[in-house]
């Protein structure tokens, strides 16, 4: 509950000062708000800020060049909200993952990869064989 009270304290000053929810910190920050929920078990809250999070960046074409991290969290955290679609959202995080790693230069980039993106690999292949 905190964490939640915090990251909804926190969109509020960013509208407070005037920053664009197509902010980084936005999207950030909605990421964040979903997996709260989705922790909670809360599932019709984390789909809505899920929903916000791939709108703003889909929508606004962002994800190739502002906010490919979270364009990928967003994909994960879609995959694993919406159990019947995870294999196809999961791969489509995977394709994204690929073409965003060709431009990984440093290395926190790499870092990303190795804790976010492998397991994402790991998880869809056993989805598959099951």
């Amino acid at each position: 509950n905190e964490a939640i009270y915090t990251f909804n304290l926190a969109l509020k000053n960013l509208k407070t000062y005037d920053l664009s929810e197509k902010s980084n910190h936005y999207i950030r920050i909605t990421n964040n708000l979903s997996e709260c929920f989705q922790n909670k078990n809360d599932l019709k809250n984390a789909a809505k800020f899920n929903d916000k999070a791939l709108s703003i960046i889909e929508n606004g074409g962002l994800k190739t060049n502002l906010y490919p991290q979270e364009y990928f969290i967003a994909l994960v955290q879609k995959g694993e909200l919406f159990a019947q679609n995870q294999i196809e959202t999961n791969i489509k995080a995977i394709i994204f993952a690929n073409e965003l790693r060709q431009t990984f230069d440093l290395p926190e980039s790499k870092l990303f990869y190795s804790e976010k993106v492998s397991p994402i690999y790991t998880k869809t292949i056993g989805l598959i064989l099951e």
